[in-house]
């Protein structure tokens, strides 16, 4: 009959609607894991930078000490 076709429609209708939310969320979950993923490597990558940075200050300022430490002795 009409309403039970009608009725088998709307159980179809909700069953798709639930597998749709459930994929729905399911790709949230994946987006939000692989962002989290990258800004770990992100930070990891800018802490890597910044030691590099951190140790070429480093070695120019102990070669600014050795030429005023030379330059004092030979005054």
């Amino acid at each position: 009959t009409l309403f039970r076709s009608g009725r088998h429609e709307l159980e179809l209708a909700s069953q798709r609607s639930s597998d749709v939310l459930k994929e729905a969320k399911q790709r949230a979950s994946e987006i939000i894991l692989q962002a989290e993923k990258r800004a770990t490597e992100i930070v990891e990558e800018s802490k890597r930078t910044a030691k590099e940075e951190g140790d070429r200050i480093i070695a120019g300022a102990k070669a600014d000490i050795e030429h005023e430490v030379f330059s004092a002795k030979e005054s």
